[in-house]
């Protein structure tokens, strides 16, 4: 009678172990499927998140292309295009232009060009004045 009371016992624990068993196994599928659907959801958001960035960097580098674009005026005075270059300083610093590049519209080869002649005239400068002061 004991034994039967005590087999009875063991087969209910045992069934219970089963019964929990199974659970747990159930439980760790839905951890999996809901772990991969939140993983596969935020990929998805971080995607389009990343995709708004993309457009908006698009824009904004267009529009930024658009307003560098360079104008070129020809003057048909080279003195007035040179008092016009001298005076560059002037021209920036008045507010509504300081964002306004003046340049000298020159090819690379004549931009080399143009700092040897420079460098010449500042020596010629520099002699001149040390000339001045012996003479």
């Amino acid at each position: 009678m004991v034994v039967d009371h005590n087999q009875s016992k063991l087969n209910e624990l045992d069934r219970f172990d089963t019964v929990l068993r199974e659970e747990i196994k159930i439980f760790k599928n839905e951890i999996k499927e809901t772990f991969s659907s939140i993983v596969s959801k935020e990929v998805k958001l971080n995607v389009e998140v990343i995709r708004s960035d993309v457009k908006s960097i698009q824009k904004t580098l267009q529009e930024a292309s658009d307003v560098k674009e360079r104008e070129i005026i020809k003057l048909d005075c080279v003195l007035l295009g040179d008092s016009i270059m001298r005076n560059v300083y002037k021209f920036k610093s008045l507010k509504e232009f300081s964002h306004v590049g003046l340049n000298y519209d020159l090819t690379k080869d004549q931009r080399q060009e143009f700092k040897l002649f420079v460098d010449k005239a500042k020596v010629m400068e520099r002699e001149e004045k040390k000339s001045k002061f012996f003479v």
